[in-house]
């Protein structure tokens, strides 16, 4: 009775019978083989292989070509430069907004030139402004000391004392309002800032001049720039460089 029953589907002998009776898979033999070298071309090379190999005769766009007379030697062109689209603007954009923005970087360079123009402008005003001012104020203290020198020598020759001329100061100038009567002698005088008026005789660089010359004269026979004295006027003209200050630099 024990023969007839089926034996148990987990049981151990029926693993082990299933195991021998599946095929083997079948073992294939390789042979070993050399490694083959690969090779790796960049796009330019590619293309300027392709480029340097010309199209041949039987090739569908030399004919079409040909047909509309091109000839390869005559007619030979660098090829179109492929520009791929990245963007999804439409096509010409591109070069209008790159003509856009030359425009634009065009006309903020010119205002920056203009502006740095106005300001090397204004700059050099302001410096000739302060320029003329330190050059009216040496020549009136040159004139202060020359007309110095020329009482000194009238002093020491026994002339008559000489009184200078009065040089308004380029600046600001104070006038005193003249005193009141009697019946306003309480009253102090007030002093009112003024410009200085401008004139012909209030010119320090001309009256100046004019001193120099005057010590250049007999009997003094001064030459101011040279800060000395000549024995006659041929000896001041002989080793005198002249009436200027220029002519002593």
């Amino acid at each position: 009775m024990a023969e007839d029953e089926e034996d148990d589907y987990m049981s151990v002998s029926l693993l082990a019978s299933i195991e021998q009776a599946a095929p083997k898979p079948a073992v294939r033999k390789t042979t070993a083989t050399a490694a083959v070298p690969t090779t790796t071309f960049t796009e330019s090379e590619i293309l300027a292989h392709g480029l340097a190999k010309p199209i041949d005769q039987d090739n569908v766009g030399f004919q079409m070509l040909s047909k509309l007379g091109y000839k390869p030697d005559a007619d030979a062109r660098a090829p179109i430069e492929l520009v791929v689209k990245t963007n999804r603007m439409g096509v010409g954009l591109d070069t209008q907004l790159k003509e856009s923005a030359k425009r634009i970087r065009d006309q903020a360079l010119s205002d920056a030139k203009k502006r740095q123009k106005r300001e090397d402008e204004i700059r050099n005003a302001y410096l000739q402004s302060r320029g003329n001012q330190y050059e009216e104020k040496k020549v009136i203290g040159q004139l202060r000391k020359a007309r110095k020198v020329l009482a000194n020598l009238n002093e020491d020759l026994g002339i008559g004392k000489h009184e200078p001329e009065a040089v308004n100061d380029p600046s600001m100038i104070e006038i005193a309002s003249s005193e009141s009567d009697t019946d306003d002698a309480d009253q102090a005088p007030t002093l009112a800032a003024v410009p200085a008026a401008p004139a012909a005789q209030d010119n320090p660089l001309a009256l100046l001049q004019d001193v120099v010359d005057e010590l250049r004269a007999p009997p003094y026979l001064w030459c101011f720039w040279c800060a000395a004295r000549y024995a006659d006027e041929a000896d001041m003209e002989a080793n005198c460089p002249g009436r200027f200050e220029e002519d002593h630099e």
